[in-house]
């Protein structure tokens, strides 16, 4: 539990974490339904790991985990940070199939987004 936190290679250290997250992330939460399918970075991933359909963005392809269990989201939610390590083909085909699945960014704080379908 709390070693596994305190050791991971994956998450940002406490020191730093973007300060404007402490609003932002909640206010991009509350875009997100609680029965909604979610995509997230490793970094917000804590935020919706309770919900009933969830995938952690890639880094680099090919990702089995990614892959497997492949579904489209109903929303997505990443940091910028996400993009600046993800390798360059898999930000690319992350944000074609974003795109091409007609989502669109909904909410956008800072660095972190929040995409989904528009509404209509």
């Amino acid at each position: 539990g709390a070693q596994f936190l305190a050791n991971a290679e994956f998450a940002l250290a406490t020191r730093l974490i973007p300060s404007h997250w402490s609003v932002s992330v909640p206010r991009a939460l509350a875009l997100i339904p609680p029965d909604a399918s979610v995509w997230a970075d490793e970094f917000l991933l804590p935020q919706v790991c309770l919900r009933p359909l969830v995938k952690s963005l890639p880094h680099e392809l090919p990702d089995t985990l990614f892959e497997t269990g492949f579904f489209t989201p109903d929303r997505v939610l990443m940091s910028l940070y996400w993009a600046q390590r993800a390798q360059p083909a898999a930000k690319e085909r992350v944000f074609a199939f974003l795109k091409s699945a007609g989502l669109e960014v909904v909410f956008q704080d800072a660095d972190l987004l929040v995409w989904a379908r528009p509404a209509r």
